[in-house]
């Protein structure tokens, strides 16, 4: 009589015993709210026909990341939720050879030019696809035989997808709601921006919310907003990394968007996407969110430390920053700066509300250039030293610039003093300021005296 059964080999193939749950309507609803960093809350609504009585009922609309603490399950009053189950141990080679261990298989091995060797016997171990030990009906045990691996004789259901099972006691049947709220690792989302710069500084902002699925479920048609803001999540022990091998979707740029207006709920920022989108797992879905406008300048910026080197510097270029207030709240997320089709560089933004200062670094300034020297350096006691400072600054435009010239001193110092005869503004105790304008092809030299008292 021919046996019937599993077989496995370098080309697998199954026969899958899964009850699909039968008795769920075509209705159905899905809706996705994703955190900044490994986390979305997921709802999921449908119609059920089920039994008067105690009963089972399978929830197929789960990730293979749910957190089963989270979920939420709501029935009507007629109904009663006596328990649930999240399995997940899906349909694999190794989960079936797992469930042979110690039983009873059949191999199959090939020779060239020769018939089938076909061999019963028990498993005792395996590694991966390939059984490493196999006891057979005459005792002897066989080590790593190599063959197609036939299964007999597994009746029990195998999952192909994670699922929740509910057991459930309803007062009479009928076709019933059933809503139920989980929250799922491997979701994240970002907000990237593009910033259009025009002649006279004109900022155009486009901001675009990028959302990456590695729940292992396919979404479509779904309700998706986003969250803004830092959570504090007690059961997230680490995030998911943004780099994956994901299928990307990369939208066409276009010059106008319609803004999606954010809501204030608790301390965060709601965005609710307003088309139903299909995220596929394994994916990023990139949707327009943003269109603003707001005035840009032109910042340049040199930063030295007072104890970086007594000696001459080599010539130092100044940063190039592009300072502008928001013009609405922003998440967090990268700005790509162009202009005139150039691509200027792109700068890290923070959680920012509406009407913030921001100051983007593009890169080097070419033509406004620095060097500084430490003229003169006298210690006037055990715990006091002066330090005569020269900062030369040439700027080889042919228009005359507007620049700062920040000095920053040991945070460790007891006190500092400054005398200078060119204006400065004290940022903080340890830093100053000198905002200096740079004729056309000209120069300017800042001097200062700095009289530095270290701890005792």
């Amino acid at each position: 009589m021919q046996k019937t059964g599993f077989k496995i080999s370098l080309i697998v193939s199954f026969f899958f015993i899964f009850c699909l749950t039968l008795n769920l309507t075509d209705s159905f609803a899905e809706s996705l709210t994703i955190y900044n960093d490994n986390l979305a809350l997921i709802e999921v609504q449908k119609k059920a026909q089920i039994a008067k009585g105690r009963q089972f009922l399978e929830w197929p609309y789960v990730t293979e990341k749910l957190i089963p603490e989270s979920v939420l399950v709501t029935l009507p009053n007629s109904v009663r939720l006596i328990s649930q189950e999240y399995l997940f141990d899906l349909a694999g080679i190794n989960m079936l050879l797992n469930k042979y261990l110690g039983k009873e298989i059949i191999l199959h091995i090939y020779h060239e030019g020769q018939e089938t060797q076909t061999i019963t016997g028990t498993l005792l171990s395996f590694a991966g696809s390939q059984v490493q030990l196999l006891k057979t009906s005459s005792g002897s045990i066989l080590v790593n035989p190599i063959g197609q691996i036939e299964l007999p004789g597994l009746t029990e259901s195998l999952l192909l997808r994670p699922v929740l099972k509910f057991d459930l006691e309803s007062s009479f049947a009928s076709v019933i709601p059933i809503k139920t709220t989980y929250l799922s690792r491997g979701f994240y989302w970002k907000a990237d921006y593009v910033g259009n710069l025009s002649e006279n500084f004109d900022l155009s902002l486009a901001g675009w919310v990028t959302i990456g699925n590695q729940s292992g479920k396919d979404f479509h048609d779904a309700q998706v907003r986003v969250v803004a803001g830092t959570l504090h999540d007690a059961d997230n022990k680490f995030t998911m990394p943004e780099r994956r091998v994901y299928k990307q979707e990369t939208p066409a740029m276009v010059e106008d968007l319609q803004n999606i207006e954010p809501k204030k709920n608790f301390s965060y920022y709601v965005y609710d996407l307003k088309d139903l989108l299909t995220i596929r797992n394994k994916s990023y879905k990139q949707v327009a969110f943003l269109s603003e406008k707001t005035k840009a300048k032109q910042v340049f910026r040199l930063i030295s430390y007072m104890e970086q080197e007594d000696r001459p510097q080599r010539p130092r270029h100044f940063q190039s920053i592009l300072r502008f207030k928001t013009p609405t709240t922003l998440p967090k997320g990268k700005i790509r700066f162009y202009k005139e089709g150039i691509f200027l560089g792109s700068s890290e933004l923070q959680h920012t509300p509406k009407n913030e200062l921001v100051e983007a670094q593009l890169g080097e300034e070419f033509d406004l250039v620095a060097v500084r020297t430490i003229k003169e350096s006298r210690k006037i006691s055990q715990y006091i030293r002066k330090n005569k400072v020269s900062i030369v600054i040439r700027n080889r435009m042919d228009k005359s610039v507007e620049a700062e010239v920040t000095e920053l001193f040991n945070k460790y110092l007891a006190n500092i003093e400054i005398f200078s005869s060119f204006p400065y503004e004290s940022l903080n105790a340890w830093s100053i300021k000198f905002p200096v304008k740079i004729p056309a092809n000209g120069k300017v030299e800042i001097t200062y005296t700095a009289q530095l008292f270290y701890n005792i």
